[in-house]
């Protein structure tokens, strides 16, 4: 996977997040198309940029916990 997909990925789940829509780890997974171990490292990495992430039984979906803004620019050679 190259660096730009792996960024995608970070954007993708953080989306998911905002909108409380990730479902369970496995749902998640699906999403994205990783696997669990994968879509942890990726859960990983957003924490470790300072993201506050927990699950909700309630929502079923992951959600921040703080304030986190995760923003991604791509720039292209048009």
């Amino acid at each position: 996977m190259t660096f730009i997909e792996r960024l995608n990925k970070i954007e993708r789940i953080d989306q998911l997040i905002k909108l409380k829509a990730t479902g369970n780890m496995i749902e998640l997974s699906r999403k994205i198309k990783l696997s669990e171990r994968q879509t942890w490292r990726y859960i990983d990495d957003l924490k470790n940029m300072g993201a506050e992430i927990e699950y909700s039984k309630e929502l079923d979906s992951y959600v921040y916990k703080n304030d986190f803004y995760y923003s991604l620019g791509i720039a292209k050679k048009v």
